[in-house]
């Protein structure tokens, strides 16, 4: 009974498979004896070494082989769209940093904004204004205070206090307070006593710390969650839109790039109007539903709703993107709808630096024409041409050339035009720091200058203030006249 019961389920007629390991030899295996390979691989250190640094050496191999292929042969046509748009972002990121670090007076300012500075600015009236704006701003990063002041003449000015216990605002001589985690709430008393329909986060945060993370990480969330969970589902619905695309490869163009003419390949993304009819409808069914949505805009959000869902734009006519890549980064984009007669082209052409030719142009409803084109004339000066038509009053800019020697103290930049010198201004440094100064013109609309230097004083704020709740709107809203 006790063999019987050893052998239960097995065939006594066939010897037991013994466990056997691979390595280190297979010598105790017999025609009769399964080989049962040991899970936990070789057990000599060396011969796990020689089997890892085998296996990294052949994906490695299969790695150089696949970057012998442009990346458009190696995946999809959205997956290609998706890769060649990080390239470009790196590339363009990497372009503005070497410009950076290559120019001293960019190279001084960027060293001065991440200590403790102030910056000055004056703007004429622009002939839009009665009165010239000044505004300076000194932020001591070291103790996470802020101030930004502003004045319009010598009667209307105002101020914006920032730090990690106080939220201020002074309009003339009254001052008002909040605690910054707990502005949320006085500011929905502000506007509900003003009988508006919009409304802040109750968990709103305008700390110095919470804003610097929002302002130098993007981090909506540190100000205030709602905020962080609307972009969330923002980004989650136009990920759902771009999935609806359709995409394929199409012929390839020839674009002329700093001053050649190269290949490039070319990638459509079509977006038909029913799935964007079907979209639309669901973002405004999220807007009905959204309780953060209907926190933040009170009675607004009906009328968003319906704006959003009553939009005929879209509804008749597909919508076709094209995109054209040379070595796996997006030179162009054209976007083309039929049915609304809206047709335009963004590209950056530049050679060495592709932000060194920027292109804009738009038809249909409206024409519209805009190119930079920049470049390096010698080691330190720098040149930008501007063409452009169909944007009104900025019409008068067409075949403006830029120049700008930064080794120079004053009178560093010129204006030219049709072979004469229109103006000059400075964009230099000097013992304190930047500067930039515009001179008067004939109508004195255009003056203007900008300063940016290490902080003089520390910026403080009165403790006997009122709530922020308490605040005149109507003083308010006379800064903006």
């Amino acid at each position: 009974m006790a063999e019987e019961s050893k052998h239960s389920g097995r065939r006594p007629d066939k010897p037991l498979a013994k466990p056997v390991r691979l390595f280190p030899s297979t010598e105790e295996c017999t025609d009769e004896t399964a080989l049962i390979i040991d899970p936990e691989g070789p057990r000599r250190p060396q011969t796990r070494k020689l089997l890892s640094i085998i296996s990294i050496g052949i994906v490695f191999v299969i790695c150089v082989y696949l970057l012998r292929f442009p990346l458009s042969g190696l995946f999809s046509s959205k997956l290609y769209i998706t890769l060649a748009t990080g390239n470009t972002v790196k590339s363009l990121i990497r372009e503005i940093m070497t410009f950076t670090s290559g120019n001293s007076v960019v190279k001084r300012g960027a060293a001065l904004l991440r200590e403790p500075n102030e910056q000055s600015l004056r703007l004429g009236t622009l002939g839009l204004l009665t009165n010239p704006v000044d505004l300076r701003l000194r932020n001591d990063s070291k103790r996470n205070h802020l101030m930004l002041e502003l004045s319009r003449g010598p009667d209307i000015s105002a101020s914006f206090y920032l730090s990690d216990s106080t939220a201020g605002l002074r309009i003339d001589k009254n001052a008002y307070t909040s605690d910054p985690s707990e502005v949320g709430g006085d500011l929905n008393a502000l506007l509900e006593s003003n009988g508006l329909d919009i409304r802040a986060p109750l968990d709103l945060d305008l700390s110095y710390n919470a804003c610097k993370r929002l302002i130098m990480g993007g981090s909506l969330g540190a100000v205030a969650p709602a905020y962080e969970r609307l972009r969330s589902k923002g980004v989650e619905l136009a990920w759902e839109l771009l999935d609806a695309a359709k995409y394929k490869k199409s012929g390839g163009e020839k674009l002329e790039i700093g001053g050649k003419t190269v290949n490039c390949k070319a990638v459509a993304m079509r977006i038909s109007a029913k799935d964007m009819r079907e979209w639309l409808i669901k973002l405004a069914d999220t807007i009905k539903a959204d309780e953060d949505f209907s926190e933040l805009f009170g009675k607004l959000q009906g009328d968003i709703e319906i704006a959003v869902r009553g939009q005929r734009f879209f509804h008749n006519g597909d919508i076709n993107i094209k995109f054209l890549c040379y070595k796996d980064r997006i030179v162009s984009v054209r976007y083309s709808h039929v049915e609304s007669q809206i047709y335009f082209e963004s590209a950056t052409l530049g050679g060495k630096y592709r932000l060194d030719n920027i292109y804009f142009t738009s038809s249909g409803v409206r024409e519209v024409m805009f190119q930079a084109v920049g470049s390096h004339i010698s080691p330190g000066e720098f040149r930008t041409n501007l063409y452009i038509s169909g944007l009104g009053r900025l019409d008068e800019l067409d075949k403006l050339q830029i120049v700008w020697d930064p080794s120079a103290k004053t009178d560093n930049v010129t204006l030219g035009k049709s072979g004469r010198v229109v103006a000059r201004f400075t964009f230099a440094e000097n013992e304190d720091g930047i500067h930039i100064d515009v001179p008067a013109n004939r109508d004195n609309a255009l003056t203007g200058s900008y300063a940016l230097t290490e902080m003089a004083s520390r910026p403080e704020w009165p403790d006997d203030t009122a709530s922020i709740a308490d605040v005149d709107l109507e003083s308010l809203k006379a800064l903006f006249k």
